[in-house]
């Protein structure tokens, strides 16, 4: 039997369970974008962080449903990396 080894992540902050999530899944949900022009004023669903000319989405889905229905395009789009993504579990967690 060929079979995928999923690695699992149980995530702690100051002792406190954040929760169990499976690398790939973190790897495939958190996605950064790139932008030629400036981002619109209003927060985009998904938005995470935002910087001049990028943002980083939680929300695939929701982020690019809401960058195609609002005609704003995107120049490129990249996963994080693993510890960008706990960065951003552990520390910018509202």
């Amino acid at each position: 039997m060929h079979g995928k080894i999923a690695l699992y992540l149980l995530v702690l902050h100051d002792g406190k369970m954040i929760g169990n999530f499976e690398k790939d899944e973190l790897m495939e949900r958190y996605v950064r974008y790139w932008f030629h022009d400036g981002l619109p004023e209003a927060q985009i669903p998904g938005e995470i962080k935002r910087e001049k000319f990028s943002i980083i989405s939680g929300q695939l889905d929701e982020t690019e449903a809401y960058l195609a229905e609002q005609h704003i395009e995107w120049q490129n789009r990249s996963s994080l990396d693993m510890d960008d993504i706990l960065h951003l579990l552990l520390t910018d967690r509202k």
